[in-house]
């Protein structure tokens, strides 16, 4: 018999993506040779002596229609058979979009070049695309785990990568995009604007006076060194622990 992705092929059958094809076959004298057909061209041969062959077959590469798909096998005496069951592939286009997991969301780094690994419908190709046009590496070719990586060569600044997965039959959804910015540049410092409760002059009577101010996005904010305010964007307050006596402090950003 002649199975496919786990069930019977039966004449008509419609096939709709790769699959283990496999066959038993028995003969007293031995079976010598066995071999798979599409359309009387050989998919595989096997010539081990076992009973059982079997060949994941990537129904991808042949395009959609009818097929003939053929299974033989002789034994030591030169003595064949065959079988022959008529099945049409029928492959749409890939369902589900790609996904990037490492990074897993937009990122900012100082590295001038980054590996990102992601998902994709497996057996297809994929389409990079990186900073509005097709990367080098691509189209990429999925394997059956379904896992890819590739090489970026980031810009100073806002980098972009989007994906889609296409077959002959066309392309599927596409990938969220992800944003990577390389930033070298140091931030400019941060703006104390405000001080509660404010001073008449510069001399407090409260030990614990608050700041607050404006930053760069992604940066932190330290006082004298010592990190503040955790990395973020938009204004940022922090209450000061001050001494008795004259206090310096210099406001400074590290992204």
């Amino acid at each position: 018999n002649l199975v496919f992705a786990g069930a019977a092929v039966t004449n008509g059958r419609v096939l709709t993506g790769p699959g283990l094809l496999e066959a038993m076959v028995a003969d007293r004298a031995g079976v010598t040779q066995a071999v798979f057909t599409a359309n009387g061209t050989n998919l595989h041969v096997n010539a081990s002596g076992t009973n059982r062959i079997a060949y994941f077959w990537n129904v991808l590469s042949l395009g959609n229609g009818p097929m003939a798909l053929g299974a033989s096998a002789w034994d030591a005496y030169g003595n064949g058979t065959s079988l022959v069951r008529n099945v049409v592939i029928s492959i749409g286009p890939p369902t589900n979009a790609p996904a990037f997991t490492s990074p897993a969301g937009n990122v900012w780094t100082t590295q001038a070049v980054l590996t990102v690994q992601g998902t994709a419908p497996p057996y297809m190709d994929l389409a990079l695309t990186f900073n509005g046009s097709p990367h080098a590496a691509s189209p990429l070719t999925v394997g059956s785990s379904g896992q890819f990586a590739v090489v970026l060569d980031l810009a100073e600044g806002s980098n972009t990568l989007v994906g889609v997965a296409t077959n002959f039959a066309g392309a599927g959804p596409v990938s969220a995009t992800l944003v990577i910015v390389r930033d070298n540049t140091a931030p400019q410092a941060p703006a104390a604007t405000s001080l509660q409760p404010a001073p008449a002059t510069n001399y407090f009577t409260v030990g614990s006076p608050t700041v607050s101010g404006t930053r760069e996005a992604q940066t932190s904010v330290r006082v004298n060194g010592t990190q503040r305010v955790a990395l973020g964007a938009g204004d940022w307050s922090t209450t000061l622990a001050l001494a008795e006596g004259l206090n310096s402090l210099a406001f400074t950003a590290q992204d």
